[in-house]
């Protein structure tokens, strides 16, 4: 009896794996012409769709333009320094030792005429004679508030749901990356 039941698994397998290889075969269509057809039976591309893409890719590049922008906001300028003595290199005209008092240092200036000066955040919260971390310290905030907001806006989300949170979330990065631009 054993041998009977073997043999009639062994024949259902067969059957299986050939009708599952039969249809492989057929089912190979073209992957871009399902995805045309789709679209097409969707109504294709039109004005609305342009809005949307917009929307939320304005949505979701604007924490990455923050995050890039950080790195201009606390930029340390290039200084132009005066020395007390002649054949002195304009390497050591650094913060570090402009802030130290080196006797060698007369007169500094910023040296605006390098790629790397740029009148941002260093100069506004005068941070050059601070200790580095505080001008780290800035994009360290940014984070620990990402961090702290995804403690409860889901919460909020779902309890008054995603498109409304999402649009206040919006109109209020929005107004925040305003008043960041002229800070």
């Amino acid at each position: 009896m054993s041998s009977k039941l073997e043999k009639d698994t062994t024949i259902a397998l067969l059957t299986t794996e050939e009708v599952l290889t039969s249809n492989q075969e057929e089912v190979k269509v073209d992957k871009k012409e399902v995805l045309a057809e789709l679209y097409e039976a969707s109504g294709g591309f039109g004005r609305f769709q342009y809005c949307i893409f917009f929307v939320f890719q304005s949505a979701m590049s604007a924490y990455s333009l923050w995050f890039y922008g950080l790195g201009f906001l606390t930029q340390v300028p290039d200084y132009s320094c005066v020395f007390s003595e002649s054949g002195v290199s304009q390497d050591i005209c650094t913060a570090e030792k402009i802030c130290d008092g080196d006797p060698r240092i007369l007169s500094w200036e910023i040296d605006w005429d390098s790629s790397k000066s740029l009148y941002n955040w260093q100069q506004k919260l005068d941070l050059m004679c601070r200790p580095e971390w505080q001008a780290g310290f800035i994009g360290t905030i940014y984070f620990i508030g990402y961090v702290v907001t995804l403690l409860w806006i889901p919460r909020l989300a779902d309890a008054y749901g995603r498109k409304k949170i999402f649009a206040w979330g919006m109109a209020i990065q929005s107004l925040f990356y305003t008043i960041l631009m002229f800070t």
